[in-house]
């Protein structure tokens, strides 16, 4: 019997201009009619919605799933769901952000690592301000060493853009290239442990054009791997 590949499911939509979230849709519209299997990947817009989501994801799949992993780039360090998980060592937790001594909320120290039975499943990289993709790049191996040492089976991708070039609240230097780097790499590790199980959030953001960048590179990142595997599939029938 053939194996079929993952089938990739994506959903949301993309801030920024018209012209880049109609054609964003239209493909989303696409890929969601073609989807015959539940093997989600997603992209949501909003941080709250990223922690409401957290909580509805780690709840139901508890009883299924040993570990699961939130992944964090967004500019903020992720408060809510580290200390909420601080604890609990099936929560894989990695983020990148802009370190807490110059932006809020004040958080995300290295040496923060979860407490008791969860010590060393959470992982906190802060970056100087000033920061950009170098910076980013030479970090991101560590999140990747992090995924790998736990086998997550369901992969949460906290997507925010206000560490991009420009954002007026905050003052990381990154372009798009590093959320498309980032979701490509997410992508290969979901593949790797996760069936294929990837849910991406839009997270913060307060830049129009910073939006549409970050966001359509994640999204590229997961339309061109859904083409790639409808390929493989049609090629092995």
């Amino acid at each position: 019997m053939k194996k079929t590949p993952p089938t990739f499911t994506l959903a949301g939509i993309v801030g920024g201009s018209s012209e880049a979230s109609a054609a964003r849709r239209d493909v989303l519209r696409g890929i969601a009619a073609s989807v015959v299997s539940a093997v989600p990947i997603m992209l949501m817009a909003g941080k709250l919605k990223t922690q409401r989501h957290i909580a509805k994801v780690t709840n139901a799949e508890r009883d299924k799933l040993k570990f699961l992993a939130y992944v964090d780039i967004d500019v903020h360090h992720g408060d809510g769901v580290f200390y909420a998980y601080e604890e609990d060592p099936d929560l894989v937790f990695a983020d990148i952000h802009e370190d807490g001594r110059y932006l809020y909320p004040g958080t995300g120290r290295e040496d923060e690592t979860g407490k008791g039975a969860a010590k060393g499943s959470k992982l906190n990289i802060p970056l100087k301000p000033g920061s950009g993709d170098p910076e980013f790049l030479e970090a991101w191996p560590r999140v990747e060493q992090h995924l790998a040492r736990f086998g997550p089976e369901f992969i949460l991708f906290q997507c925010g853009a206000d560490g991009l070039r420009g954002d007026p609240l905050a003052h990381l230097n990154y372009t798009s290239a590093a959320h498309a780097h980032a979701a490509q790499s997410l992508l290969d590790i979901a593949m790797r442990f996760s069936a294929g199980r990837l849910m991406a959030f839009g997270g913060g953001g307060y830049g129009r054009n910073n939006l549409a960048r970050a966001w359509s590179a994640v999204l590229d990142e997961m339309v061109a791997r859904k083409t790639s595997a409808s390929k493989t599939q049609t090629n092995a029938q």
